[in-house]
């Protein structure tokens, strides 16, 4: 059986931390047999901010356990970054670099890492492996943005795409990964801790 979900978020921390949170929470119960592609309801919620709408405003929580017999494993894909290297966001991502005291990248954005370290402290009972994926066209210069150079025009009218795509793929262990308590909350997580994911 294939599943799949998409998860639309609002870019704004306070109103997305709830939703991707009972995402994650519903992900990790169907991987274990226990979630709603086994019929399975959550038994609790927690009410974390009043006057909103219990989806925006409630965490669910399901059984705990594993059901071997109808577990489900799954693939999630996260694009931390959120977006594509542009004039704008590496001038925003060099910015909060500065801020941090960070060094500034030069190939990459910073990525945004909340959202990454909330799916990894949510999933890791069902994650073994995390793939760090980073991509990069031939024949581009630092000062080069790859949207600009190889436009849907340039590549399918034209026929001038890159030359080669290098893919960098790193794997890293679940368990090596330094999430922390679950009772400690993502947004009270140090810079120095966020630094070494």
């Amino acid at each position: 059986m294939k599943n799949f979900n998409f998860l639309f978020l609002s870019r704004k921390w306070e109103k997305d931390k709830v939703k991707l949170t009972n995402q994650l929470l519903e992900i990790d119960a169907n991987a274990r047999g226990l979630g709603p592609s086994c019929g399975e309801t959550h038994i609790s919620a927690t009410n974390i901010r009043d006057g909103d709408a219990p989806e925006t405003s409630s965490v669910f929580h399901w059984p705990k356990g594993h059901r071997s017999s109808h577990m489900s494993p799954y693939q999630v894909i996260l694009y931390p970054e959120g977006t594509v290297i542009s004039p704008h966001t590496r001038e925003r991502s060099a910015k909060f670099c500065q801020e941090r005291g960070l060094p500034v990248l030069k190939h990459v954005l910073l990525p945004r890492i909340r959202g990454l370290f909330l799916a990894l402290r949510k999933l890791r009972d069902t994650v073994e492996v995390v793939y760090d994926v980073t991509c990069g066209y031939d024949g581009l210069r630092p000062d080069q943005y790859g949207e600009d150079e190889f436009t849907l025009k340039q590549i399918y009218l034209r026929g001038n795409g890159p030359k080669k795509v290098s893919y960098y793929i790193k794997a890293w262990k679940i368990k090596d990964i330094p999430l922390g308590a679950e009772t400690v909350d993502i947004d009270d997580v140090s810079p120095a801790d966020f630094a070494k994911i």
